[in-house]
């Protein structure tokens, strides 16, 4: 192209100047025709593919023209006999190629093709566009995989979880695009965890997981069919593997068994949320939006713990409503959770039992020191009405007694003396017996003295004298 062009210029500087305008707008042509930069050449197939089934080539042009005619020229080096040519107005085009048994080597799996394509002006290739190299892979065993379905999280299902409470429906799918095989007689033979399931020779089994483990996973696939070319019986075999990871669903969620949470303005939420059922790990995550707004009030907090509880906190400095929302999940499941909290005002009201018990003290200790205090009033007020008594102490005060039962014996004496006290209410002297002018021998006339009773210290003798007076 380079050689031309300059054959071409050159040809236009010398030619006559009446005719350069027709030369420059073919030139210009020529230039819309020419590759620019940008312009690529991708080739796909649809393998990998059993040996003696066909793989189809597709290659995709974006080069642009004004009028388009290629040239596909597909080079096989492993295999020269399948090179080809393919001429078309399309930017893109398919080619299948069958690679017999015979011809492929069992001990290589990857082989290359290379495509060139060319743009063509008057039925000849002018000029390459450009020319890319891929690869291939041909197997001689038949090649597929092992489908599921379960009513679980589509992302689970692409990392190859399952859950352990529901049947997971299996289906061994042959990877088959030309479908070579949709005539072939195909039986399947299942095994699970390394034990065969003799009842299934289905394409579908239906199987239960019921404990958190991972699950292996084989079919081993039989197919055979007649060749429609000679009747030739044609037999390929193949097994699928898969490993399938069990684990128990979330049951529910739960926030200390409350549905909703009262908070005084600056109080400190903790809330410890339950996760009941499932297998760890767990993920969570939580946020706190104002009500009615739904404005966000903490960015999603969001962590993972393989612990069957976490613990929500938060501190609150402003009265109002919010709506708490906390999710939880695992490899097989979800869990939502909406709780409400309630801020209120802070209110200083104590408890009546905060009240009544020191009331009820005080008063209690009042009352004690009151009776302490008559009682002592009353004890002194009786020392001065008595006479002497020399009996300091008595047998029953040298028993050791309790405050309380020393109050009641002071209160028993009080009574006492209050009834049996003087009729006459007067202080009875040994001097109203005894005639001051009279000798001392002499002995006194005896007393008219009531027959009520006189409390002294001392016993009374026949005349009803204390002995300690006559003293």
């Amino acid at each position: 192209m380079g050689i031309g062009y300059v054959w071409i210029m050159d040809w236009l500087f010398n030619m006559k100047v009446s005719s350069r305008p027709m030369v420059v707008h073919l030139i210009y042509c020529l230039f819309l025709l020419y590759p620019v930069a940008g312009d690529y050449i991708t080739v796909y197939n649809d393998g990998p593919t059993t040996i003696d089934t066909p793989i189809t080539f597709k290659v995709f042009n974006t080069y642009s023209t004004i009028a388009p005619r290629f040239e596909y020229r597909f080079k096989f080096p492993d295999f020269p006999d399948k090179d080809t040519s393919i001429i078309s107005t399309a930017d893109n085009v398919r080619h299948s190629v069958t690679f017999r048994s015979p011809n492929v080597s069992t001990n290589k799996q990857l082989y290359l093709v290379e495509v060139d394509v060319w743009y063509r002006f008057m039925w000849t290739p002018v000029y390459s566009i450009g020319t890319v190299v891929s690869t291939f892979q041909l197997s001689d065993s038949l090649l597929g995989t092992i489908n599921y379905e379960q009513a679980i999280p589509k992302e689970s299902i692409a990392r190859n979880f399952v859950s352990t409470e529901s049947q997971v429906n299996m289906t061994a799918k042959i990877h088959d695009p030309s479908d070579f095989f949709a005539s072939a007689n195909i039986t399947y033979k299942w095994i699970i965890n390394g034990s065969p399931e003799e009842e299934y020779f289905d394409q579908t089994i239906l199987s239960n997981f019921t404990k958190p483990q991972p699950n292996n996973i084989t079919v081993i696939v039989f197919a055979s069919l007649n060749t429609s070319s000679n009747e030739v019986l044609m037999q390929k075999n193949g097994s699928f593997d898969i490993v399938l990871t069990s684990r128990d669903p979330i049951h529910n969620l739960t926030a200390d068994g409350h549905t909703n949470v009262e908070l005084f303005r600056d109080e400190s939420l903790q809330l410890t949320m339950k996760i009941d059922g499932g297998s760890p790990p767990f993920w969570y995550c939580w946020q706190i939006l104002d009500i009615p707004d739904n404005d966000t009030l903490l960015i999603p907090y969001c962590t993972s713990t393989n612990e069957s509880f976490f613990i929500i906190t938060r501190y609150f400095d402003a009265k109002g409503k919010k709506n708490l929302i906390t999710k939880v999940s695992n490899d097989v499941s979800s869990f939502t959770k909406n709780m409400t909290i309630l801020i209120y005002e802070i209110e200083h009201r104590a408890q009546l039992s905060f009240i009544l018990i020191p009331v009820c003290s005080i008063i209690l200790a009042v009352l004690i020191i009151i009776a302490g205090i008559a009682i002592h009033m009353r004890q002194r007020k009786e020392l001065s009405i008595e006479v002497a008594d020399f009996d300091f102490q008595s047998y029953d005060e040298m028993i050791e007694r309790t405050f309380f039962e020393r109050i009641r014996d002071n209160f028993t004496q009080s009574l006492k003396f209050s009834i049996f006290r003087s009729c006459s209410g007067q202080t009875i002297e040994y001097d109203d017996f005894v005639d001051k002018n009279d000798s001392d021998e002499v002995a006194p006339n005896e007393p008219n003295i009531s027959e009520c009773n006189l409390r002294f210290s001392g016993d009374l003798n026949d005349s009803g004298v204390s002995t300690d007076i006559r003293t």
